[in-house]
């Protein structure tokens, strides 16, 4: 099976996701660039991998792959944990399908989709990445409902009738807050006219000027533009 880029492989790996109740995450990435480095200090006859693919190979492992490491150093080991050490993966490689015009494909070169816990829709609604998945429209009616000052409640009750995610009051609690962040650390007008004035009076023959005054206790910004 072979995709054209990484983005078309991730939108059929979440479909796949979905249809099987398996939850699958990148455990390793290795970059084009030190791929070419290896093939040209080695002096390999392999072709160089184009840039615009960033990663070579990536592994996908499953959500409970990984080995379960206590934060205590108590004898008693948690009782509730996620990490199984489950052996379910996808490997996928950048690969030659057209050695005589060099056309690049993606593969997957190796597939292993034994795990060692049920797999159950239950179980995989659970997951950050499922439950938070919110589209973008549901996204933006939060943000919405946030500025205007909606209970956390509401949003709740909001997401629940018009999204497919499930999540927990404290999702919302941290979505809202993520949001929050986001807005107070976006440039303000001034900062985004200021770095549009530096861009255009970059270029040779441009003029600009920008004109600060002050009206009825509000700051009015008037700008200057020639060519």
């Amino acid at each position: 099976m072979g995709f054209e880029s990484w983005s078309d492989l991730e939108v059929f790996l979440k479909q796949y996701e979905a249809e099987t109740y398996q939850n699958f995450r990148v455990r390793k990435n290795n970059k084009v660039a030190d791929r070419n480095k290896k093939i040209l200090a080695f002096g390999s006859k392999a072709p160089l991998v184009p840039e615009v693919s960033y990663h070579y190979p990536r592994t996908f492992i499953c959500a409970r792959g990984r080995k379960y490491k206590p934060k205590v150093k108590g004898k008693r080991k948690r009782q509730h944990s996620r990490s199984l050490q489950c052996s379910a993966q996808i490997h996928a490689c950048v690969q030659v399908v057209d050695p005589s015009g060099l056309k690049f494909a993606l593969k997957l070169t190796s597939v292993q989709l034994e795990h060692n816990h049920p797999l159950a829709k239950h179980t995989y609604n659970l997951y950050p990445q499922t439950r938070m998945a919110y589209e973008p429209d549901v996204l933006a009616m939060v943000d919405e409902l946030r500025k205007v000052g909606a209970k956390k409640k509401i949003i709740l009750a909001y997401i629940h009738d018009h999204s497919v995610c499930k999540p927990t009051r404290k999702d919302v609690h941290n979505l809202v807050d993520k949001l929050k962040k986001e807005a107070h650390s976006a440039p303000t007008r001034a900062k985004r006219l200021k770095r549009w004035m530096i861009e255009f009076t970059e270029e040779p023959g441009n003029i600009g000027r920008i004109f600060v005054d002050k009206v009825q206790d509000k700051l009015c910004y008037l700008c200057f533009c020639c060519r």
